[in-house]
């Protein structure tokens, strides 16, 4: 039996077979396609978003450092997880340091701010277990023990200073101890602090106690036995404390040797200094009140002090910080060092030179000396505008330094205060700080760091005027004003002069550099560097400025000067002696000199009012302070004194 197939049927079968096939086939080529470029866009999106995740690692990488810097571990612990967690040893130290500034800060800090730091209570707690006895103090070296090596070690060479203070001669309990302690007089105080690095921590103390060689030595063993080295010690001169330097029961040394041998280590050195700002006030108390005579004979006094402020006593000053304060200084102004070290400085020295020449040369080369001495002792970055006060040792300043330390440790030295036929202490104390650091007698420091040789780590004017009329106020009325002065004078103003001294107009040829210096941007044909300026081609009103510059102060050009003299004459011809009071003092002077020279830039004259108006000011608050002090009794200003001293002892 013969089976015949459908040859139609089979053939559309096929054609509907194929038709399916490729339409799958082309289904499938467009779902490859679209899967491939979803794979396109998925890898480059996930390569998108690794990138944002590495960058968003990366800062907080950054951040983590930074805020490593700031807070401890246990406190970004505290910021991130909000948990409890024990604080550590230097959490409590650095939270403690805070609360010793100001309790208030520390409240805001941690209240407002959410600062991570320790509550008050836990403080209580942790201090309350602080044994502080009269001796050495293990809390302290405890501490400094705690933070030994976050520090480098430039940062761990160390100065011990210690002097006595005068305490309250109450009787006070000590609950901690259980003990009674006072009535007493003074309280002797030992602290370590850092010589390369701004720290300080009290290590000794004990009441009515006098430095002697075994506590000396028992507190450089005990910082040493912490981690640090002791190089240098610092002391006034006080008779307790020369007793501990020469006689037999302390260091048993002479000023000129300049060191002691180490009592941990007998090969190294320990170099003592004297404190520097008591020594310059010394001097500086010497001078104004016996005098002091230099080996040649010339005698430093305070008469030529006064003589020199009765030259100088014009608006514009060469000195423009020296004053009758300087030189009539008594009480407790004698313990400020602003006060001796503006009286002996470079710039009084140069001054006197300037005015008296020959006649006060060797005692202005003291002071020069003097000034330049202090400034090696007080030098607190590696490099400063001042040679002499970069730090000792930097290749650039270290001859110079050098030099300068041995001509007046010779100078005052020889020197001899009158009615005295020795040395004094300050002089020994001059000469016992200059032996360490003239012998090269220095830590050994990696190169290009600083060494600071420091004890930190170390005018009257006639009756004033009465105030004058104020002058219109209403801008549109300036002209007439200036007629109106011009009357007055009975000239012009461009005729009237008003630096009537040759050393005031010195002086108003530094404020014209001054002007010209801070307006260099404006214009620079102001002035120019005295470096790059030869005496004799600045005109005979700058030579001050020469004597005074060590090369950058800026020298006004003639025109700058003259114009700065004709602005000069409309201020005195708006203020007169005085100042105007009423509103827009430096807006109506603006007004006036634009109306008067309006091709000046309006920059230069804004500037000129405004330092103008501040040295008229100054000028008049110094007179009144004057004659406030002056019509003040004595007996009432002592109990003033008083009243504040027992305010800032509450």
């Amino acid at each position: 039996m013969r089976c015949r197939l459908w040859k139609g049927d089979l053939s559309n079968s096929r054609k509907k077979h194929k038709a399916f096939v490729a339409r799958k086939a082309a289904q499938m080529a467009r779902m490859r396609r679209d899967h491939a470029a979803a794979e396109r866009v998925w890898k480059a999106e996930k390569a998108s978003l690794e990138a944002e995740l590495s960058a968003v690692k990366r800062e907080l990488a950054e951040l983590r450092r930074a805020i490593g810097e700031v807070f401890t571990d246990t406190q970004v612990s505290r910021l991130q997880s909000k948990g409890q967690k024990q604080w550590a040893e230097e959490d409590i130290v650095r939270a403690l340091s805070i609360r010793c500034v100001s309790l208030r800060c520390y409240r805001y800090l941690r209240d407002k701010l959410h600062f991570p730091l320790p509550g008050l209570t836990t403080l209580r707690t942790w201090t309350r277990a602080f044994q502080t006895p009269p001796g050495l103090m293990d809390c302290s070296l405890k501490i400094m023990r705690s933070v030994r090596d976050t520090l480098l070690d430039i940062e761990r060479f160390v100065v011990l200073s210690f002097d006595e203070m005068t305490v309250d001669h109450r009787v006070c309990y000590d609950s901690t101890e259980d003990r009674v302690y006072g009535p007493c007089k003074q309280v002797q105080v030992l602290m370590v602090r850092g010589l390369c690095s701004h720290w300080k921590q009290p290590v000794y103390f004990d009441f009515d106690q006098p430095m002697t060689r075994e506590i000396m030595f028992s507190a450089i063993a005990a910082v040493e036995d912490a981690g640090y080295q002791v190089v240098a010690m610092v002391c006034d001169l006080s008779p307790t404390n020369r007793g501990f330097l020469y006689s037999d029961r302390g260091l048993n040394m002479k000023p000129e040797d300049g060191w002691f041998t180490h009592p941990c280590d007998p090969s190294r050195k320990i170099f003592p200094f004297a404190d520097i700002p008591h020594m310059l006030k010394l001097l500086r108390n010497h001078i104004m009140d016996e005098g002091v005579r230099l080996r040649s004979g010339a005698v430093l006094n305070k008469s030529m002090f006064v003589k020199l402020l009765g030259v100088d006593n014009a608006e514009f000053r060469l000195c423009h910080k020296l004053t009758m304060r300087h030189v009539t200084a008594e009480n407790q102004e004698r313990q400020r060092v602003f006060l001796a070290a503006q009286t002996l400085s470079e710039t009084v020295g140069r001054a006197l030179l300037h005015c008296f020449g020959e006649e006060y040369r060797e005692q202005a080369e003291f002071i020069i000396a003097a000034d330049r001495a202090f400034d090696v002792f007080n030098s607190r970055h590696r490099l400063d505008s001042k040679l002499h006060r970069c730090g000792f040792g930097v290749s650039e300043a270290f001859e110079a330094q050098y030099d300068s330390l041995m001509a007046f440790t010779k100078m005052v030295g020889d020197a001899r205060v009158v009615g005295n036929r020795g040395r004094l202490p300050f002089q020994n104390g001059f000469v016992m700080s200059s032996r360490p650091s003239t012998s090269g007698a220095s830590v050994a420091m990696e190169e290009d760091s600083p060494v600071y040789l420091s004890t930190r780590p170390l005018r009257e004017l006639g009756d004033a005027e009465e105030p004058a009329e104020p002058p219109d106020a209403d801008l549109q009325d300036i002209g007439r004003l200036l007629e109106a002065a011009e009357a007055q004078q009975g000239g012009t103003l461009d005729s009237f002069e008003t630096a009537d001294s040759e050393f005031s107009r010195e002086g108003l040829a530094y404020v014209a550099g001054y002007l010209a210096y801070k307006l260099r941007s404006v214009d620079s044909s102001l002035g120019t560097v005295s470096s790059q300026c030869t005496p004799g081609g600045a005109g005979p009103d700058c030579e001050w400025l020469f004597e005074l510059s060590r090369g950058g102060l800026y020298l006004p050009s003639a025109e700058w000067l003259e114009q700065v003299k004709a602005f000069d004459v409309v201020f005195c011809a708006m203020h007169a002696k005085n100042i105007d009071r009423a509103p827009g003092v430096i807006r109506r002077l603006r007004a006036a000199l634009e109306l008067k020279y309006p091709n000046v830039d309006a920059r230069v004259v804004k500037k000129y009012a405004v330092t103008r108006t501040h040295l008229r000011v100054k000028l008049i608050q110094r007179s009144n302070e004057a004659k406030k002090k002056a019509k003040q009794p004595q007996a009432q200003r002592n109990a003033k004194r008083m009243r504040l001293y027992h305010q800032a002892g509450r």
